[in-house]
């Protein structure tokens, strides 16, 4: 296994092993443009506006413009530059932008199915609705409600409800810069008390190459049933763990199409009648892109990635008790855990068939100090979506995953529904 970990790690960082066609044609516009084309074509946003705003304030520079902006998603700004456009060329962008800017609402259902470890007995179901809205400043304000049903096969666990609500803000004001504000509170059908949750982050991108994303997120832990909801033991109340964390993240890009991601955290870990952990986790990423072509009918982009993960918990609180041959579980919480896995994703369409799908999927190798041994560890995940047309799409999603000793079913259902009105051909 470590061979084969090497071997594929050379081969992400090796150059693109598959032929490559690019999605801009330079000979569509005039000279002037080749190189801004060049700079789109290795994403290199930030270098391609400064080079357009010193060209002239024009259709061409204005159009190349919105494209930019919409695949950074400052909506609100492509607008702007397409309101300075009057030629056929806008059509399909201007569309593109409606699309993706418009009044959406979303529906999911969800359910989660653990097996493997009588620890970690956790069943959920999960039905969501999200509202969305793009406003100024390329802002998008969402409004979430979730009913989650958490459930347990063990005969002493009741299903518990728990009502969610939600509200997020996010917005990329200027190119450099990028926030998300999410915060919201969970609402427990019993127990003690209710739980505050969010999840905020704030990215800076230095330039094409550099950007830092600092972060802090609060929310219940989804790994057993004592863990999310919390249970009465001997007669005292434990778990229903906050998992409060902050973290920094650091994202290079390097030649080759390759990127370098690392990310430290810091957690605290609180629940009723337990011991207050900390926890530090450190990841790497190494990853690559293998193949990128929009005109290909079926396969349109491949990354590769090779991930390494770092787990140190202050606290082992796996197994909380045993009362008449049930464990209790907590969660996973090793002294020392390793884990190096070779990740890849494939996503392609089909505009014949209205057809979105991908799959991901890692094989690797997992360590932990706790029980002295090393394991296999494998997951894979393929998602489809059915466009209807551009107001409507329905995406099925599948995750299963073995990892630490935890094996994960994971199902999703999604509706989207957008409202706007499109423009029509010149």
């Amino acid at each position: 296994m470590r061979k084969i970990l090497v071997f594929l790690v050379l081969l992400i960082c090796s150059p693109s092993v598959f032929a490559e066609e690019s999605n801009f044609s330079s000979t569509e516009a005039p000279t002037r443009f080749n190189s801004i084309y060049s700079y789109i074509q290795n994403k290199e946003y930030l270098h391609a506006l400064s080079e357009l705003d010193n060209l002239p304030d024009d259709e061409n520079t204005n159009v190349l413009k919105a494209r930019i902006y919409y695949d950074l998603q400052m909506y609100d700004d492509a607008k702007k530059c397409l309101k300075k456009v009057k030629f056929q060329k806008k059509d399909d962008i201007e569309n593109k932008i409606k699309a993706e800017s418009a009044f959406s609402i979303n529906t999911e259902y969800s359910f989660l199915v653990q097996q493997l470890s009588e620890t970690y007995d956790l069943n959920y179901k999960k039905y969501c609705l999200n509202v969305n809205e793009y406003g100024a400043k390329n802002t998008n304000v969402a409004l979430l409600y979730n009913i989650n049903s958490y459930n347990s096969t063990k005969e002493d666990h009741k299903t518990t409800l728990v009502n969610e609500i939600q509200v997020k803000i996010q917005s990329r004001p200027i190119p450099e810069l990028e926030y998300k504000i999410k915060f919201g509170a969970k609402f427990f059908q019993w127990g003690i008390g209710e739980m505050l949750v969010t999840d905020d982050w704030l990215l800076y991108h230095f330039n094409d190459k550099f950007a830092i994303k600092l972060g802090f997120s609060r929310t219940n832990l989804e790994q057993s049933y004592v863990s999310a909801v919390g249970d009465y033991i001997e007669n005292t109340f434990v778990g229903r763990v906050a998992e409060n964390q902050v973290y920094i993240e650091g994202l290079y890009s390097i030649p080759e199409k390759c990127y370098i991601h690392t990310n430290y955290a810091f957690k605290v870990l609180t629940g009723q009648n337990l011991q207050t952990n900390f926890a530090s986790v450190f990841s790497a990423i190494i990853g690559k892109e293998l193949y990128d072509n929009g005109n290909n009918k079926f396969i349109k982009n491949i990354v590769a990635e090779f991930i390494n993960t770092t787990y140190a918990y202050q606290y082992n609180l796996k197994n909380l008790a045993e009362k008449d041959g049930v464990i209790y579980g907590g969660y996973f919480s090793p002294s020392f855990y390793n884990v190096s896995t070779i990740n890849v994703n494939l996503k392609g369409s089909n505009k014949k068939l209205h057809l979105k799908y991908g799959l991901q999927g890692f094989v690797g190798e997992q360590y932990s100090l706790d029980s002295s041994q090393c394991s296999f560890t494998w997951g894979f995940a393929p998602y489809l979506t059915y466009i209807f047309n551009d107001h409507v799409l329905v995406s099925v999603n599948y995750k299963a995953y073995n990892y630490a000793d935890i094996f994960k079913h994971f199902f999703s259902v999604n509706a989207e529904f957008k409202l706007f009105r499109k423009t029509k051909k010149s």
